[in-house]
């Protein structure tokens, strides 16, 4: 270990000290060697490599382009979201596409083509033609079915049963409050939607 003698008291100390640790005298401290530069290695004939800060600027060049590429692009792509409006029929086709995903069903592309629902039954007995709800429940059936928005449409007595997969469903909300008052003036009290296989989601009165 290299030392140095403390002009203090004479004791050999340990390069690094700033202080001696016997007397508190201030140490020598050994010259720091400068690190040659090129233009000095250039003026002795020595051998010099370009300095680092030169790539590093060609670097940060080459990422500040391509960060300007990145944002002219994405720039790009949002303007042309925002440049189309949405039509209703869009909104409502997402609509459908969420419903047969959920119902693991085919998503028709024409409203001919979709299958027919099955006619309104009447689970509390008595002939439908003579049932005065009947026709309350035909219109109930067909909006939901305009709306994309497959369910089996019966009643109980003066209960109305709704039966979908998308009883949680706004559009379903909003067609079932259009037609409160019909069902209502056709008899009906009270109107519940539930699950195909039986869960109940809701239930209200009219």
């Amino acid at each position: 270990m290299r030392t140095v003698t403390c002009p203090g008291c004479g004791v050999a100390v340990a390069i690094g000290y700033p202080r001696c640790p016997k007397c508190h005298a201030a140490l020598p401290q050994p010259a720091r060697s400068r690190r040659a530069t090129a233009r000095d290695e250039l003026l002795t004939g020595g051998t010099s490599v370009e300095p680092s800060g030169g790539y590093r600027g060609l670097a940060l060049i080459g990422v500040v382009v391509l960060g300007l590429i990145v944002a002219v692009v994405v720039m790009t792509r949002r303007g042309g979201d925002r440049g189309g409006a949405r039509a209703p029929s869009d909104d409502r086709d997402d609509r459908a596409d969420r419903a047969d995903d959920r119902t693991g069903g085919t998503r028709a592309d024409d409203v001919d083509d979709l299958p027919e629902l099955p006619p309104a039954t009447q689970t509390g007995g008595g002939a439908a033609a003579a049932d005065p709800l009947a026709g309350a429940i035909r219109d109930l059936s067909e909006a939901l079915r305009t709306e994309r928005l497959w369910s089996k449409v019966s009643h109980d007595g003066t209960e109305i049963v709704v039966e979908s997969s998308l009883c949680g469903d706004t559009a379903m909300h909003e067609v079932l409050a259009q037609q409160v008052a019909p069902l209502h003036d056709a008899g009906a009290r009270s109107l519940r939607c539930q699950e195909p296989h039986g869960g109940l989601v809701f239930e209200t009165d009219l």
